[in-house]
């Protein structure tokens, strides 16, 4: 329930939606912005009470078969359609809606991946401190709200941060000593545990508390291999160059898909959202078993 004094969290998304479509914005959102934010907006606050609950059984039966234990939505939107703008208005509403009092739907805390350095760096306008924040930029919250939007914490990292380096200790440790400590191989003692790694990346956040929710900016590069998908090749079956490609490849693409799993155990994130790339339309659409914001 909301404070006395504090507008409702309804109160909230209806002042948001109103200032993102209003023809009198100087900077108006581009269609496919709208629509991609509408439809996040509808899957966490309509579908239900409309009677659409075949959406999130079908998003929970397709994320059971392709990430366990991880709801993965994407919004598949064409390059240059701005997916920055779209996470830019996810955040806003989710966390003007938390400092309203939203309930459990709603936080604060959002992890942002990238698919590499150059890529995360632009990213950081998604940070409510930067300079050239794109909430600023892009005119996407009232004034009346920004209070509220310096509330969130967003973290913006590298998906290469989800793999499990080695220690300090390991580093410095030598061969011998390494091989006291496993010498079978198999149990990586001198590497960080699936929760070192979390406790790492999510450093930030504090203690446990809010749920945190993932955007995944170009998630097609954040996968695991289906096991009914039998009609792509695997790495055995190929040969040369191209089983080194496919070898490298997947062990990429799991490293985000696992990062993401292994955050939502141990930091209770309950959600992904992802921006995957597409060329041949903006208009953006629920994608079962994706994630939330691809491009």
């Amino acid at each position: 329930m909301a404070n006395a004094g504090t507008p409702a969290p309804d109160e909230h998304q209806r002042a948001l939606a109103e200032h993102w479509s209003s023809p009198e914005r100087d900077r108006r959102l581009l269609f496919a912005q709208l629509e991609a934010a509408e439809t996040a907006i509808f899957l966490v606050e309509a579908a239900a009470k409309m009677g659409d609950n075949w959406v999130h059984e079908q998003l929970r039966q397709s994320a059971a078969e392709a990430n366990p234990g991880l709801i993965r939505t994407a919004l598949k939107m064409a390059t240059g359609s701005g997916k920055t703008t779209v996470m830019g208005m996810l955040i806003a509403w989710q966390t003007c809606n938390s400092a309203a009092g939203g309930g459990t739907s709603f936080t604060d805390r959002f992890l942002v991946v990238a698919p590499g350095i150059t890529v995360k760096n632009r990213l950081r306008v998604l940070l409510p401190s930067d300079p050239g924040n794109v909430y600023r930029e892009r005119d996407l919250v009232p004034p009346d709200l920004l209070p509220a939007l310096r509330k969130a914490t967003v973290v913006v990292t590298n998906f290469h941060a989800f793999g499990l380096p080695e220690t300090r200790e390991g580093k410095g440790a030598s061969k011998t000593t390494k091989q006291v400590l496993d010498p079978t191989g198999t149990i990586k003692a001198c590497t960080e545990t699936p929760e070192q790694m979390v406790s790492r990346v999510c450093r930030e956040f504090g203690a446990k508390g809010k749920q945190v929710i993932v955007l995944h900016d170009e998630a097609h590069h954040c996968y695991r291999r289906r096991l009914d998908d039998l009609e792509a090749p695997t790495a055995e079956q190929l040969k040369g160059e191209e089983k080194k490609e496919a070898v490298a490849r997947d062990e990429e693409a799991r490293c985000g898909s696992t990062g993401c799993s292994r955050s939502s155990a141990s930091s209770g994130s309950s959600r992904s959202t992802t921006c995957p790339r597409r060329r041949s339309s903006s208009t953006a659409r629920a994608e079962p078993g994706g994630s939330a914001i691809t491009g």
